[in-house]
């Protein structure tokens, strides 16, 4: 009976209007699977996170958009993305029903890029939305434990492994080794 699930992590902190404009885009944009909030530093509360970010095939990695800008009247309030962080995101539940949940076998880390590819893969859109914004603390940079590293490095792998052609996977080793 739901049209839209919000996922929030325990770690961030909504401006009142939040939810509130993603619900307003998603009624405007049925094109759009998903949309996440412009997100910031907790701790430095003008500094942007990112605002969504593309996968890069090439380089094997991703390519957070805005990632540490100042926040300013000059960025744009809809970006178009291949993922957007899962910690404030807004999602139609006919497509969970259509692509599924988060792939279990990442468990963290790279679960919500590999979960936004496959929403794109059927012809969704995913964007971040200016207006939506979101303070989150991001503890995945914590490096007391190899908990982060090791499950980042290992869902990278298994992102760019599964969805890339066997031809291409000596180009991901090769990068992987390179790093």
């Amino acid at each position: 009976p739901y049209e839209y699930v919000q996922l929030l992590d325990n770690d961030v902190v909504l401006d009142p209007n939040a939810i509130q404009a993603l619900i307003e885009y998603l009624e405007h944009n049925l094109d759009v699977a998903a949309a996440g909030s412009k997100l910031y530093v907790m701790e430095q509360p003008d500094q942007l996170q990112e605002m969504g970010g593309l996968i890069d095939w090439e380089g094997c990695h991703v390519k957070p958009f805005f990632k540490g800008a100042k926040d300013h009247d000059h960025l744009p309030e809809v970006v178009d993305c291949d993922y957007v962080p899962a910690c404030s995101v807004m999602i139609r539940t006919e497509v969970l029903r259509e692509v599924g949940l988060m792939d279990e076998a990442f468990f963290i880390y790279w679960d919500d890029i590999e979960w936004f590819h496959r929403m794109k893969r059927r012809g969704y859109r995913i964007v971040s939305l200016g207006s939506s914004k979101a303070w989150h603390k991001m503890s995945a940079g914590d490096r007391r434990t190899t908990f982060p590293t090791y499950y980042f490095w290992r869902n990278k792998l298994h992102f760019f492994a599964k969805y890339m052609t066997d031809d291409k996977l000596p180009h991901l080793a090769e990068r992987i080794s390179r790093e």
